[in-house]
């Protein structure tokens, strides 16, 4: 089951990837297991709990494992490069953790993206910035970002995705070539 779980997951996210469907997230449409739907905690910051079964494997694990995700607003380096960043982190212990960031310009333009997967951790993060400066007045920028999680065995909901997002207004970008 947990396989089939993972299968569906990774179709989402490269749907969601490569389609722009993370758009979504702004409208607060949950494109994840509906098991156990994520609450926002007003802050940007979205959160997802597992809570343990009789059949747990870790009978010494907490009886509820909550996950956090925040996407970071989108910022400039000094070099006029746009880059975020977005963490996760789980207050025990999880199989793994998928985390997917994409930045996108308000035109459409996908300026960054990046995925990391790491398994057995309580938290994961990622910080990128685009490969090449881009000249520009002013623009917004917004981070979407969504997790993916594989809970220990003997969780429910044994696996279940996290999202959120973040705009921010930047410029104006002159690049200086050379």
């Amino acid at each position: 089951m947990r396989r089939l779980r993972r299968a569906m997951l990774a179709a989402t996210l490269a749907v969601a990837v490569a389609g722009g469907a993370l758009l979504t997230s702004i409208a607060g449409v949950s494109f994840a297991d509906t098991a156990a739907p994520a609450t926002s905690t007003g802050g940007g910051t979205t959160e997802i709990s597992a809570h343990r079964t009789a059949q747990a494997l870790t009978p010494d694990g907490p009886p509820t494992i909550t996950c956090h995700i925040d996407a970071n607003p989108p910022g400039l380096a000094v070099d006029g490069r746009v880059g975020a960043s977005s963490f996760v982190t789980c207050d025990f212990p999880v199989a793994s953790i998928e985390l997917t960031m994409r930045v996108q310009r308000s035109t459409g333009a996908v300026v960054v993206v990046d995925h990391v997967v790491v398994q057995g951790v309580s938290g994961t993060g990622t910080a990128k910035l685009s490969s090449s400066c881009t000249s520009f007045k002013f623009s917004e920028f917004t981070n979407f970002s969504i997790a993916a999680i594989d809970f220990p065995a003997g969780y429910e909901p044994a696996f279940a995705s996290i999202q959120d997002s973040s705009t921010e207004g930047l410029g104006p970008v002159i690049c200086i070539l050379g």
